[in-house]
């Protein structure tokens, strides 16, 4: 089994927000890959893909190394494409990210100057996003961040609407809205479908039916600062079993809690420990249908 990244450490994205304000810095959520991998004795390349030869099954690497596979596995996370809208991006831009490690170390240089010289901040997403809570939640931590410092007042914050067209998404829209958007898709359903996958391509391998459905049972803790919401829809889609909301600072404790055992999982390399199963069980939250 082989492991491909672009980049050969591992970020807890979820947290950028977090470093783009100052609360974390890279090393707090950042680990390198291969020796963890090497424990489990998983290989590890750190390579980009520059083809798919799926004729063949074979990966053209951008390092110029070819990779032989019997299964292949696509998880490689969103594609940014800032050139869709001129002067969008961090990048020969003018807007800064939260999406990478390396785009929330840039928004905080900003964020510090923005301390040093308060004046007006706009926060929103582009037209195509289907992914934008991180967009609202970095807007209340900038907001906490900022009363921290006695300077909410000198930081007018505006949060712009969110336009899309002609979104291409996996998962149809849950209902027609005024704007159109993609329907949003949470970390433990995403972790669903991958069990969906592992489970199908065993089930392949001992010549049995692979026939498993991930459940797309829905948690989502979303931050606010010095407090959050949080959510479990079971399924995320309706018609629905469960519909559950909650919020105080609670939750940005356990966001912080989350953080750290996610992390630690990673490192661990398991990623359903048997507590964790059975706890979700009794609470009804199960991967697979």
């Amino acid at each position: 089994m082989t492991v491909v990244n672009a980049t050969d450490y591992f970020q807890f994205v979820p947290s950028n927000p977090w470093l783009a304000v100052g609360w974390r810095d890279r090393a707090a959520i950042t680990l390198p890959i291969a020796p963890y991998l090497e424990r489990k004795g998983i290989g590890f390349i750190a390579s980009g893909v520059e083809q798919i030869r799926p004729d063949v099954s074979q990966l053209q690497l951008e390092n110029g190394e070819t990779l032989d596979y019997d299964y292949l596995i696509l998880a490689t996370g969103p594609k940014l494409m800032f050139s869709e809208v001129e002067g969008a991006g961090p990048e020969g831009g003018f807007t800064h990210s939260v999406c990478t490690v390396d785009h929330a170390e840039r928004a905080h240089e900003d964020f510090e100057r923005l301390l040093e010289n308060p004046g007006p901040v706009v926060i929103g997403a582009f037209q195509g996003a289907s992914c934008f809570g991180p967009a609202y939640e970095y807007a209340f931590i900038l907001d906490k961040a900022l009363r921290k410092r006695k300077l909410r007042s000198k930081v007018p914050i505006t949060f712009v609407n969110i336009f899309a067209a002609g979104v291409c998404v996996a998962i149809p829209p849950v209902e027609a809205t005024p704007v159109p958007t993609g329907a949003p898709k949470t970390g433990y359903m995403i972790e669903s479908m991958v069990t969906a996958i592992v489970h199908n391509i065993a089930a392949e391998l001992e010549g049995k039916e692979a026939n498993y459905k991930g459940s797309w049972h829905a948690i989502c803790l979303a931050d606010m600062g010095d407090r959050g919401a949080a959510f479990v829809a079971l399924p995320q889609m309706p018609p629905r079993d469960v519909n559950w909301f909650a919020a105080g600072r609670w939750v940005h404790l356990a966001k912080i809690a989350f953080e750290k055992y996610f992390i630690r999982k990673m490192k661990k390399g398991t990623s359903e420990p048997v507590y964790e199963k059975y706890m979700m069980r009794a609470l009804g939250i199960r991967r697979l249908e």
